[in-house]
């Protein structure tokens, strides 16, 4: 064999023997591009397990009985119908006044001050009969039929205080003092104010009881 073949040779060897060595040397980019992709991968399983996390507390929060209901116990439901009732003994004093101020009939501005009394005491009854619709009272004695008969005293008493108003707007530029015509509507608040009287009479007879057992104020017709 020619000097020069065999030098050939041995050049295509040598270069051969390093390709490889190099290859060996630094593995393909490949794999390590999904070396480092695993951990981005891996940080957003972990933040969608946070979340999920985060959610369930979030809905386990929001399943949480409400407070003011009463609550599950005794007790706690004659504390809600309790504080409901401290809301109610203001408007009982502002209709008693309104009315007497409507039959003196001092002056029109009088009348007209007293019918906004009417009709604000008859939006305040309305509140207290959707907010005694929240409570629970199915641990009380009598729970059903005690709130049953709270809700009557308060929608009757709406309901004469509705027709006071009407009446103070029906005589408001009419009357006189001491001279006050007693309407349609006047009967009918009259008619209303019996039957709220009577609920009242019912439903403290059956909440006093309550109120002793469970360390609350009783009441008497003239507070609801």
């Amino acid at each position: 064999m020619p000097r020069w073949l065999l030098i050939a040779l041995v050049l295509i060897l040598s270069a051969g023997v390093g390709v490889a060595a190099v290859l060996l040397l630094n593995p393909s980019p490949k794999s390590g591009n999904s070396a480092q992709n695993s951990p981005s991968t891996s940080a957003s399983t972990g933040s969608s397990g946070s979340t999920g996390s985060s959610g369930t507390a979030s809905d386990s929060g929001s399943a949480s009985p409400s407070a003011t209901d009463g609550g599950g116990t005794a007790a706690g439901q004659a504390a809600a119908l309790s504080a409901l009732l401290d809301r109610s003994s203001s408007s009982r004093g502002q209709v008693v006044s309104a009315v007497r101020d409507v039959d003196a009939c001092a002056s029109p501005s009088t009348v007209s001050a007293a019918q906004t009394q009417l009709q604000q005491a008859a939006t305040q009854r309305d509140g207290l009969v959707r907010d005694l619709g929240k409570l629970r009272t199915d641990k009380l004695p009598n729970g059903a039929k005690v709130a049953a008969d709270l809700r009557a005293a308060w929608q009757n008493s709406a309901s004469a205080d509705r027709g006071y108003a009407a009446w103070a707007g029906e005589v408001q530029n009419s009357c006189s003092s001491g001279s006050t015509a007693h309407t349609a509507s006047y009967n009918r608040a009259n008619t209303a104010s019996v039957s709220a009287t009577a609920a009242k009479q019912t439903f403290t007879a059956e909440w006093n009881p309550i109120a002793q057992q469970y360390g609350q104020p009783t009441r008497t017709q003239d507070e609801i």
